[in-house]
């Protein structure tokens, strides 16, 4: 059994998974009757924030009679604005214009907008409610068959950000965020590449799901510009980053 705490499927194991499913070779089933109790944080787009209760299960895929895979899940209620959300067990949780949206960070390149498999806008549900109405009416097998929108930050970055080099150590996988921050509509983000060659601070906008700007090794890169700046003298009044563990 395998656990996959960020979903990258590749459209072929997801092409796989659903012929299997058409032929009835694959269930797909909670691992948990009883819902584990948590505490999340839930983000506005103003960069301010407030713990919830949460509540977290994972879904098994059972692709043969002997293997399988899981799929953490989680129940989001935000009392304050009555808006829900169930989804993939994310990085981060972002109240936007259209409803809560789980966020998983760009470690190899690709930031995943999770939409949620069940959410709605001020229905005001308890988190136990929404749990009730998720084990009556949810479709699991849908956590393979919808592909969430995602915003490719390789593009914006050096082709070597993303990778190591000759000579870094082998087991370094995937780009370290060394902070990150939400305020004024944008989600920014400080991170460094794998063999610790290149630094980037990136902005995306929460609403277009676009990157507005990015400041790489002291110089911008987008917008263009023709003078070099450094990541240090980007002002902001919003609250100090976010460290990573």
């Amino acid at each position: 059994m395998k656990l996959w705490p960020v979903i990258l499927l590749s459209a072929s194991l997801a092409m796989c998974l659903d012929a299997q499913n058409a032929s009835g070779e694959f269930k797909a089933t909670k691992t948990r009757k009883v819902w584990a109790d948590h505490t999340n944080i839930v983000w506005m787009a103003s960069g301010q924030s407030r713990a919830v209760m949460t509540k977290e299960n994972a879904v098994r895929f059972a692709t043969t009679p002997k293997d399988s895979f899981d799929i953490p899940i989680v129940a989001v209620a935000d009392n304050v604005t009555g808006n829900v959300w169930v989804g993939k067990k994310s990085d981060l949780y972002v109240e936007t214009g259209s409803g809560i949206v789980g966020i998983s960070l760009p470690y190899s390149g690709v930031l995943i907008w999770d939409r949620g498999l069940m959410t709605s806008m001020r229905s005001k549900e308890t988190v136990d409610d929404l749990v009730k109405r998720f084990e009556t009416k949810a479709d699991l097998t849908q956590l393979i068959k919808i592909y969430d929108p995602v915003t490719d930050l390789r593009p914006a970055l050096d082709p070597t950000f993303f990778s190591t080099l000759p000579g870094s150590a082998a087991d370094v996988k995937g780009a370290r965020i060394k902070s990150y921050q939400i305020a004024d509509g944008e989600l920014e983000l400080e991170m460094e590449n794998p063999a610790r060659v290149h630094t980037a601070t990136l902005w995306i906008d929460l609403a277009q799901r676009t990157i507005v700007k990015v400041i790489q090794d002291g110089e911008q890169v987008i917008p263009k510009t023709a003078t070099p700046v450094s990541s240090g003298t980007d002002t902001n009044s919003s609250p100090a980053p976010r460290e990573r563990n």
